[in-house]
């Protein structure tokens, strides 16, 4: 027998012993990356980076919200009644703007009704390199996102997504939720207040972060490439960008780590681009002293409560608070000197 004909058979018994394995999970579709199900009761896994391109291919929607899990607590019905959309939420918790990209290109290959994004800008999305995702505790799952159909062997040919749908199949409820609307909302699950962002503040003052990766030319980079590209070309989308109110410790954080006047000036750079695009808004919450130093509101020193989505929405309704060349610099000036005046005797 000649290698040639030995390697085909080789491939056919490889096809034979894959192929039940293969069309289980198909049909099965754990992450519903080919279709929402109809086999079984529906649920959703809460790891982002898995779940989240099945919903962006398979449901109904005209906009989308984007970001970290600063922006996980959005409550879909609230929004859409408000700015009169139909949204879905497709955050992932600690993403980079690499990934927020990746999963916001997903959404606009499928779904080419698209009207409006809104895009919750942090800075640690944007530090490092541009190109960052999470691969810490797995390899992130590229072959979820593009329209490769070759890469789709990686979904099905693959133990983890045979165990997921065995989990399906079992109604198993680990790391599951039922209704769409509470997918990694979190907002009800911790103690919010000023004991709770001291500790945070003083845990990440002594943290080993690596601070010179938030520097102004990582976050240039990363939003040219991750955001404003986007933004650029898909001129019939209108972007809402913002950044989100953290609290008053998260900026004192950035004082005494050097980083707060990078974050400044990209905040000008950014307001600049978005300025002379005729589908983009900038609002900025940063500088709101009434909510950032109202500790009750917070359960570290950057995640605020649900209530302060509602306040963000409204805003963005009203109009109120956007972020313009106008006003960027006296903006600056003024966080920086709620800042610098801080003490703690305000409490």
């Amino acid at each position: 027998m000649d290698v040639k004909n030995l390697f085909m058979k080789l491939i056919v018994l490889l096809v034979l012993a894959t192929a039940p394995f293969m069309m289980f999970n198909y049909i099965v579709d754990p992450y519903q990356y080919f279709r929402q199900p109809t086999i079984y009761e529906v649920g959703y896994f809460n790891n982002q980076r898995f779940q989240n391109p099945g919903l962006a291919r398979n449901y109904t929607y005209d906009s989308v919200i984007i970001g970290t899990s600063m922006t996980e607590n959005y409550d879909y019905a609230y929004v859409s009644q408000e700015l009169e959309g139909e949204y879905i939420k497709l955050s992932i918790s600690g993403s980079s703007a690499r990934e927020q990209n990746l999963i916001l290109n997903v959404a606009i290959e499928n779904n080419k009704g698209l009207k409006e994004v809104i895009w919750g800008i942090d800075y640690g999305a944007l530090q490092g390199d541009y190109d960052r995702v999470e691969n810490e505790q797995f390899d992130f799952p590229y072959y979820l996102y593009d329209n490769n159909r070759m890469s789709d062997l990686r979904y099905l040919i693959n133990k983890n997504t045979l165990l997921d749908s065995i989990k399906v199949l079992r109604q198993d409820e680990t790391n599951r939720t039922r209704n769409l609307n509470d997918l990694n909302v979190w907002g009800n699950r911790f103690t919010y207040g000023k004991d709770e962002v001291l500790t945070s503040y003083k845990n990440l003052l002594e943290a080993p972060i690596n601070w010179e990766e938030y520097s102004y030319e990582y976050l240039e980079k990363s939003f040219n490439e991750n955001v404003l590209n986007v933004i650029k070309d898909n001129e019939d989308i209108n972007f809402i960008l913002y950044f989100p109110p953290y609290s008053i410790y998260h900026f004192k954080l950035f004082s005494e780590k050097g980083v707060l006047e990078e974050f400044l000036r990209f905040k000008t750079y950014m307001v600049e681009q978005c300025n002379v695009l005729g589908n983009v808004e900038v609002y900025d919450f940063q500088d709101i002293k009434e909510i950032t130093t109202d500790l009750t509101h917070y359960k570290d020193t950057s995640h605020h409560s649900p209530e302060i989505n509602k306040v963000i929405i409204n805003d963005i309704k009203q109009k109120n608070n956007q972020l313009t060349v106008d006003n960027v610099k006296k903006r600056s000036i003024r966080l920086l000197n709620q800042v610098l005046n801080h003490t703690q005797d305000e409490y």
